[in-house]
């Protein structure tokens, strides 16, 4: 075999490698766009955890519209969390700029959980009663809930 030959054999291989990936990731974007739910974490989208296909689809654009209601409440609150990191990072520990982002913080917080209460209510309200149920047991359920543990916090299990 010359050496001609070896060369376009390798480059057949190459362009078969590159086409096959180029066809996965178009697929891959394909795919999320044509999916119903977009958002990797929508607000509340806990509630549809155990919930059917359908319903979660018919409750993902209203969550998406809760979700977008609360974003400026949500960056308040990251403000203020990034304000108490600042006050607690300092090298002079200072107990009134403290207590001071600690009171913001706790009424940011509490004006977070209001609404996403309120949400919470208007989701509840277009679900069926068994759907409901499931979001009771998810409640009452003992122990952290949502998104399993990160690997630091498997390791340490």
């Amino acid at each position: 075999m010359d050496k001609s030959k070896k060369r376009r054999i390798w480059l057949m291989g190459l362009l078969v490698i590159s086409l096959a990936f180029n066809l996965l990731v178009i697929g891959m974007m394909i795919g999320r766009a044509a999916s119903p739910v977009r958002d990797r974490h929508p607000h509340l989208g806990w509630m549809m955890y155990k919930l059917d296909r359908d319903t979660r689809a018919e409750l993902h654009d209203s969550l998406r519209e809760h979700r977008q209601k609360s974003k400026p409440i949500r960056a308040e609150l990251q403000a203020a969390q990034r304000r108490l990191h600042e006050v607690l990072s300092s090298e002079d520990f200072d107990a009134v700029a403290t207590r001071q982002a600690l009171t913001t913080l706790r009424d940011i917080s509490a004006r977070f959980q209001t609404l996403a209460h309120q949400q919470m209510v208007e989701t509840l309200a277009k679900m069926k009663p068994e759907d409901r149920v499931q979001v009771y047991r998810f409640l009452a359920k003992p122990g952290p809930r949502g998104n399993p543990p990160c690997p630091e916090q498997r390791k340490r299990q």
